[in-house]
């Protein structure tokens, strides 16, 4: 963990309260377990059995310990670096949006979108969800707008994908003193 922390189990708890008939060694088994959770000091091999007895504990919990100081470094290593890379790149939904808007003739709904990403990037699916965070409606029409015009669609024609039904609507017949509001 930090280097301020370490996980501490109820197994651990169980296998020094083994020792309860001998609190000094307990209380010795405790303080070696947080030299080690917190500093990775194993205690100072002077022969003794008591010592003995307390590297071989300390080496029974030492892997699970380990595991989890690097599973923490690990995850605050990808946190730094702005977490897990993405399965599918903005590039690729950017072309799936061009090709749902060529396949409709007209603005793709989210779902349009999330259907072409397969075929773009050899099976790899995302959600409606999932794209609704990375581009906005607004960026999406944007889009499917410019590649319609670049293959000659009337631009004045172009409907918007009606986003609570996945209908199409035709922006040029609203009224200008009542403006749609879909959830």
């Amino acid at each position: 963990m930090a280097n301020n922390s370490f996980t501490f189990w109820s197994n651990m708890k169980e296998a020094i309260d083994c020792y309860d008939s001998n609190p000094a060694f307990k209380c010795k088994l405790y303080d070696a377990l947080i030299e080690y959770g917190l500093y990775e000091v194993l205690p100072e091999d002077d022969g003794s059995l008591e010592v003995q007895s307390i590297k071989a504990f300390l080496q029974s919990v030492a892997p699970s310990l380990d595991k989890s100081r690097n599973y923490y470094k690990e995850a605050a290593e990808r946190g730094s670096k702005g977490g897990r890379q993405q399965k599918v790149s903005d590039e690729e939904l950017i072309e799936a949006i061009k090709k749902a808007a060529l396949v409709k003739g007209d603005v793709p709904t989210r779902q349009e979108v999330v259907d072409q990403v397969p075929a773009i990037t050899n099976g790899i699916t995302v959600s409606t969800k999932t794209f609704s965070r990375r581009f906005s409606d607004d960026r999406k029409k944007e889009i499917a707008t410019k590649v319609l015009a670049e293959e000659g669609h009337n631009e004045d024609k172009i409907n918007v994908p009606n986003v609570s039904e996945g209908q199409n609507r035709d922006i040029t017949n609203v009224p200008t003193n009542k403006i749609p509001f879909n959830f």
